[in-house]
């Protein structure tokens, strides 16, 4: 059923030449009009004139057509015909609208009955869907936002790792400095007891001599002065070697210890990181199970949707939108 309106409020207050025409694929087949009147034959093969050319200001409106047939051969084409050519000062704009719609019989009755019972359930299916998508995409962008963050954590907690590593490793090179430095001092303090017990020795063979030799007392005794004043020049060094080996020992032992304390660090920042990279790793497998939640539900969504279209296809009064 072929539904055709003209609006007269866009031709201004003149007429048109208006005619409509039907041409179908096939030889033969008729068409009749609202009227009942059979439409005549034109001089072109397989084209039935509905309407006759006239000069008109409007037939019907957009809100309801004036002007309604029925086509009995499918497939066919309906043309419809503005003349204008009489008029050659004024313009014309005409707003027309034209209907396509099956025959009204007891099936289509029955099947928009149908429609209209499931209709009101698969728009509230498909507000449901809606909803649903919704919430998923909230719940994904949460989601998201937290992998984003414990990234962030991940990221800093590395590099301050890598920092304490490196702090690490100098700090163990100034230990390792420190070490040779202290054995190097051992090695002079162990020559420096070398020289003392030397010079005990020859201590002892001056005193000999002085027994022996009385008569070179005042240069032995000098030499021995001499000596005893080295020897303790060498003990007050031995002394203060022992002294520096002392305090060395106690800042490797204070190294040592913050070492310690920065491996325990280390530690737990390495624990810390790895319950971060599990966090993200949970993140991400439940951002996959709620992008596959997501893919379902727009799947669903998209076939009440299409159900939906298909139903009020099949409507004799055209729905509101959902």
């Amino acid at each position: 059923v072929v539904r055709i309106g003209v609006d007269d409020e866009h031709c201004e207050g003149f007429d048109i030449g208006f005619s409509v025409y039907l041409t179908t694929a096939a030889a033969g087949g008729s068409t009749s009009t609202s009227t009942g009147t059979a439409a005549a034959r034109s001089g072109v093969s397989n084209v039935t004139i509905v309407r006759e050319p006239e000069r008109i200001a409007t037939i019907g409106s957009n809100a309801k057509p004036a002007l309604s047939f029925k086509v009995d051969n499918v497939p066919s084409t309906v043309l419809l015909k503005f003349d204008n050519a009489y008029s050659w000062i004024t313009n014309k704009r005409v707003l027309y609208h034209v209907e396509v719609r099956p025959p009204i019989d007891e099936f289509v009755v029955a099947r928009s009955r149908r429609a209209e019972l499931a209709i009101d359930s698969v728009a509230m299916s498909l507000r449901q869907a809606r909803d649903g998508v919704s919430k998923i995409r909230q719940v994904r962008q949460s989601v998201e936002q937290k992998a984003r963050k414990t990234r962030e954590i991940t990221e800093a907690s590395q590099k301050a790792l890598d920092d304490n590593v490196v702090a690490f490793k100098n700090a163990v090179k100034a230990v390792k400095q420190v070490e040779n430095s202290m054995n190097e001092k051992e090695l002079e303090t162990e020559e420096n007891k070398r020289l003392v017990e030397q010079m005990d020795q020859e201590k002892q063979q001056i005193e000999a001599y002085i027994q022996k030799l009385r008569k070179e007392l005042l240069v032995a005794e000098s030499e021995l002065e001499q000596k005893v004043e080295q020897i303790k020049i060498q003990h007050s060094n031995i002394e203060t070697n022992i002294d520096e080996s002392n305090a060395i020992e106690a800042d490797i032992d204070d190294r040592l210890n913050a070492i310690e304390v920065a491996g325990g660090e280390i530690k737990e920042m390495q624990a810390s990181v790895k319950v971060v990279e599990d966090e993200s790793a949970e993140a991400a497998r439940e951002l996959e199970i709620i992008t596959e939640e997501e893919n379902k539900a727009t799947a669903h969504m998209k076939f009440h949707d299409k159900l939906f279209q298909a139903l009020q296809l099949r409507l004799l009064e055209k729905p509101q939108e959902v």
